[in-house]
């Protein structure tokens, strides 16, 4: 499994993570909405990410194996808002299973993820806004400090509300980030249960198909004195498409 595979996987197991709570979409006077987490002990949750990826780079056809992400949450304890959680995920690659982690982190009302681990040092994150939103209102989140094995990168992504129905609240993605020297687009949708605010679907595409200034500029200074350097090396369009969604859920407080 490459790299930049892992890369992509980190990036958005733990950006839904950061959503995977227990939460209200609370309606206020105004007619705004709040959205907040309210973490509950005991409560769990497991959800399956699947990711595929398709297109060329380097003058080479990128055809990746289907990765398949199982992820568990469990919230052990909640003090003035913030939880103390188990986080376990087991990555499969092909049906066999490649990786695993199980950690313990923290995350406050707004879906901040607190603390740090071995391979995202920090990490933070915000999944929710501060304030009530109207209808179409939107918010942003960064993520900074993604760093593995020499791959960083600082994505931004926006969040815009853009329907609340009986049941279900609809959110859109967008945004993008720099990851060796190429310029990623990310687009998609997450639907949030308004009686709890749990994330139940997600859906998110991203494309890279563009070097950044500076990225371009550092692969012309590196192959510039190759005799049988080809431009077309520097082509690439790459779509990953990932997919989330709750698989089970226990709400049994300990």
């Amino acid at each position: 499994m490459q790299k930049w595979t892992l890369f992509c996987i980190g990036l958005f197991g733990l950006f839904i993570l950061s959503s995977t709570a227990s939460a209200q979409v609370t309606r206020q006077s105004d007619g705004k909405y709040l959205l907040r987490m309210l973490h509950v002990p005991g409560h769990e949750y497991r959800n399956r990410m699947t990711m595929e990826i398709s297109g060329n780079m380097m003058g080479e056809s990128l055809e990746e194996p289907a990765t398949r992400v199982e992820s568990l949450l469990r919230i052990l304890s909640v003090e003035n808002g913030v939880a103390q959680a188990q986080s376990k995920t087991t990555t499969f690659s092909e049906g066999e299973q490649v990786l695993e982690d199980e950690e313990t982190i923290q995350i406050d009302a707004l879906g901040r993820i607190q603390g740090s681990t071995e391979d995202y040092s920090p990490f933070n994150s915000s999944s929710y806004p501060e304030k009530p939103l109207a209808l179409f209102d939107s918010w942003e989140a960064e993520f900074s400090g993604l760093d593995l094995d020499g791959l960083t990168g600082t994505p931004k992504f926006k969040y815009r509300l853009v329907a609340v129905r009986s049941d279900v609240a609809v959110v859109t993605i967008s945004g993008g980030f720099e990851v060796m020297g190429f310029q990623a687009k990310v687009g998609g949708s997450m639907f949030v249960r308004v009686s709890d605010g749990l994330v139940t679907q997600a859906s998110i595409t991203m494309i890279m198909d563009t070097l950044s200034p500076e990225g371009k500029k550092a692969f012309e200074e590196a192959m510039k004195d190759l005799p049988e350097f080809d431009p077309a090396l520097l082509s690439m369009k790459v779509t990953i498409k990932i997919n989330m969604r709750i698989v089970s859920e226990n709400k049994k407080s300990s």
